[in-house]
């Protein structure tokens, strides 16, 4: 099996789950960058400014910024 642990920033929550070893990737469709340490992913999580929601303030309907790609930061390892 392969736990992996990431932080849903629109929920504001930790999650975790298990796959097969058998799938290739993890189940994301943007890109993941593997750290080595939950502790990064709980410390942006205690960190972030979300915990009571995201503001409606704030959003821009101009779409004329460059948009960067969402890269996800995750923990993931193999359970034997």
């Amino acid at each position: 099996m392969i736990f992996y642990l990431w932080f849903d920033q629109l929920a504001c929550q930790i999650r975790f789950n298990l796959i097969s070893v058998l799938h290739k990737k993890l189940p994301f469709q943007c890109d993941v960058e593997i750290v080595e340490h939950m502790d990064d992913i709980i410390l942006t999580f205690l960190n972030s400014p979300f915990h009571d929601g995201i503001p409606i303030e704030g959003y821009n309907d101009n779409i004329e910024e460059e948009f960067k790609p969402y890269i996800l930061k995750g923990l993931s390892n193999n359970i034997k």
